[in-house]
């Protein structure tokens, strides 16, 4: 249990920077299961950009906080916070927009695991580090 905030990251930054790096590299591809088109320039920066830049630099902050052990609690509430953020977009969606089907549904699970995940490692480390706990 003691390693399992390390772990958390250490997967999430993986998922993240691959996420991230395929998504600069070849944004049409990756989006294409979704069923959104690019066509313009502007489409491809976007996606680059939030899909791509975005996710690979939260990948690499992830996987340093694995690393660091200063930097783990923020990447933990950074990590839980971005999940939380796309848990509610998704829910927002379902509610207005309706089922958007099996694989972004897959998506919304895997969110909502990674934000409870994060959470609970976020407590645990500002649990652990407490000056009385420290001392024991």
């Amino acid at each position: 249990m003691q390693h399992t905030p390390t772990v958390v990251l250490a997967i999430a930054g993986l998922l993240f920077a691959a996420i991230g790096t395929a998504h600069l590299f070849d944004p049409a591809g990756t989006i294409a299961p979704t069923g959104i088109r690019l066509s313009a320039i502007a489409s491809f920066n976007e996606i680059r950009a939030n899909y791509g830049g975005m996710h690979l630099v939260l990948g690499l902050y992830f996987l340093a906080g694995a690393i660091s052990a200063a930097l783990r609690p923020q990447a933990l509430l950074l990590l839980a916070l971005f999940c939380i953020g796309l848990v509610l977009g998704r829910s927002v969606s379902l509610v207005l927009d309706g089922s958007p089907g099996m694989v972004m549904n897959s998506f919304l699970l895997i969110e909502i695991v990674g934000a409870a995940a994060a959470m609970v490692c976020w407590r645990r480390t500002l649990h652990d580090s407490w000056p009385d706990r420290q001392a024991r």
